[in-house]
């Protein structure tokens, strides 16, 4: 029994060792740009209850929910990285946090990377970083 499990163990990894390496390929500036639906699987994209980002071909970007922009910035693409430099009001967020209401009429810049995880022609899937915060979202092209 012993041999059989060495032998079962020494197979997954040998097979580890063979399978093949799949990485995303680079994005390009104009695979981005124009408006992608973050939450409704691309069926929010003419929606007022969406929450959507729109990247411009001058490096401009919106993101927005339920049809009003929330932070506005610049975005870069170099490699599977996508780099947003926001500014927005933590207020603009305070019905996902109600003491973010405090922050009103305050304007701060953020910085947010996203590595590419999965992309297709009209969808990608990323893995962003916000400070300590880190989340995972699929973006839908809206046509």
């Amino acid at each position: 029994m012993l041999r059989l499990t060495t032998l079962f163990f020494a197979l997954v990894l040998a097979s580890i060792g063979f399978a093949p390496v799949v990485h995303a390929e680079d994005i390009t500036p104009g695979y981005l740009v124009g408006k992608w639906d973050l939450e409704g699987g691309g069926k929010k994209c003419d929606s007022n209850d969406s929450t959507y980002v729109i990247h411009s071909e001058n490096g401009a970007f919106e993101y927005g929910r339920d049809d009003r922009a929330e932070a506005v910035g610049f975005w870069s693409v170099e490699g599977e990285i996508i780099t947003y430099q926001i500014l927005t009001s933590p207020a603009y967020f305070h019905d996902l946090d109600v003491s973010l209401k405090a922050y009103e009429d305050q304007f701060h810049q953020y910085t947010v990377v996203s590595m590419l995880a999965d992309q297709q022609k009209n969808e990608f899937t990323a893995i962003s970083s916000l400070g300590d915060q880190i989340s995972k979202f699929t973006a839908h092209r809206c046509k």
